[in-house]
């Protein structure tokens, strides 16, 4: 006669092993520990492992870790390309630095390049000056595009984190 487990019982003549009743709490026979719901942190309502053999922690991020996780897995820029892109295309109001708004239907805003020339001398064509303002030029609807971008994202992570903290 086989050896059987003391949780289960021995299946009726003529039925194979394969069809066996479970009559403990705790199919997997303890090997989480003397406590069945040690895989859910004893919270079997809110958490949930459907078949109760996870070897991962449970989940216990609270919303703004879910965020910074969500943020963190679809911003395609690190700390240091940020600072790169907001240097050479970064846009901001003329305003908000003196700079004057030029002549009647000239842009309310500049770019960080042309704003650094602007107070080193300027920079008439043909001169690095004129360069580095091109340099803004270039920079600036990728900046704005990236921001864009961001905004997109973030929506999509504060939606999804809203309805679960564990979803990032």
């Amino acid at each position: 006669m086989p050896q059987t487990r003391a949780d289960t019982l021995l299946p009726p003549i003529g039925v194979s092993g394969a069809y066996r009743v479970n009559i403990t709490a705790d199919p997997i026979g303890l090997e989480g520990g003397i406590n069945p719901f040690v895989y859910v942190e004893n919270n079997p309502v809110n958490l949930s492992d459907a078949l109760g053999l996870s070897s991962s922690k449970c989940c216990n991020n609270d919303y703004l870790t879910c965020l910074s996780n969500c943020i963190r897995k679809y911003d395609p820029l690190n700390p240091v390309s940020e600072i790169g892109l907001s240097t050479l295309g970064g846009t901001f109001w003329k305003s908000w630095i003196g700079l004057p708004r030029g002549f009647a239907g000239a842009s309310p805003v500049t770019t960080v390049p042309s704003a650094s020339v602007f107070f080193t001398g300027g920079g008439p064509a043909g001169t690095i000056g004129a360069l580095v303002r091109g340099v803004g030029r270039v920079f600036s609807p990728i900046w704005i595009g990236y921001g864009v971008y961001l905004f997109g994202m973030e929506v999509h992570c504060a939606a999804a984190c809203a309805g679960y903290n564990c979803a990032y």
